[in-house]
């Protein structure tokens, strides 16, 4: 595999690196929920630091408010309706909550397995079914008897693990189709419920990663970075420190304006 040229690397330009639905003004938490996948559970780094998971805890604590009850309900390989299940076993109890959410890419896997005719198919199923097991995670965490002071959601969306390239291995047109199938569901189901509700924000994680995965020091792709960031997705899945980092550090700038207070 050719390298990157460091005389001739592209400029970075995260031109589409958004905040979606920001919302301001939401009770300062007292607990902080974890729910999702092997990202949101530090896979590979697990109790070493940086991890955004608790990274965003401690930043609470030193910045927002004076008491964070931390609750873990993520899991290496859950997909969403697993993640949505094990979020309901909080206990509820007062404390305004920060419910924080990364999850998708296990179910997106799945449908890069059943090969490229069914594969569409799969997706559209996901992003139709998707909706409704999020409005499970709203409904019980949104519900004033079992929450009575208020809750915050924050949604992760998924990065592509091949930057926008095509690797000679791959299937013609796999890569293409892999991040619109990646695309479609950040848009159709997190950056959406994002849009619609007063207490969701969805962070675009999808441009950060650009350049950092499988084909980050690849030259003559698109996103080619060399070699301080090509271990960002050590095993090319999962983020070391640095992408653990850059997920906290979004998530730190959407927290600041979210839990901002408010003018009178």
């Amino acid at each position: 595999m050719a390298r990157c040229d460091g005389a001739e690397l592209p400029e970075r330009v995260d031109d589409d690196d958004d905040i979606h639905g920001l919302d301001r003004c939401r009770p300062a938490p007292t607990r902080l929920v974890i729910v999702g996948d092997s990202i949101a559970d530090c896979w590979g780094i697990r109790g070493l630091d940086p991890c955004a998971p608790r990274m965003l805890r401690d930043h609470l604590l030193r910045n927002h408010t004076s008491r964070v009850v931390y609750e873990e309900r993520q899991a290496g390989g859950a997909r969403l309706k697993g993640a949505v299940d094990a979020a309901l076993t909080v206990e509820p109890g007062p404390g305004a909550l920060l419910v924080w959410v990364y999850v998708g890419g296990n179910d997106l896997a799945s449908c890069g397995n059943v090969g490229p005719d069914a594969g569409l198919s799969c997706v559209n199923d996901l992003v139709t079914a998707a909706p409704s097991e999020l409005q499970r995670l709203f409904d019980h965490f949104g519900d004033p008897d079992r929450f009575p002071d208020g809750v915050t959601y924050i949604l992760n969306t998924q990065y592509s693990l091949f930057d926008s390239c095509q690797r000679p291995d791959q299937e013609e047109g796999f890569v293409d189709d892999a991040e619109a199938a990646i695309r479609l569901y950040n848009e159709e189901v997190l950056i959406a419920a994002a849009l619609e509700r007063d207490d969701t924000t969805a962070l675009d994680h999808f441009p950060d990663f650009l350049g950092h995965a499988q084909n980050a020091n690849r030259g003559g792709c698109p996103h080619c970075y060399a070699d301080e960031n090509e271990t960002w997705l050590e095993d090319g899945i999962h983020p070391n420190g640095s992408g653990q980092r850059e997920i906290f550090e979004k998530t730190r700038e959407a927290v600041d304006q979210i839990f901002a207070p408010c003018e009178p």
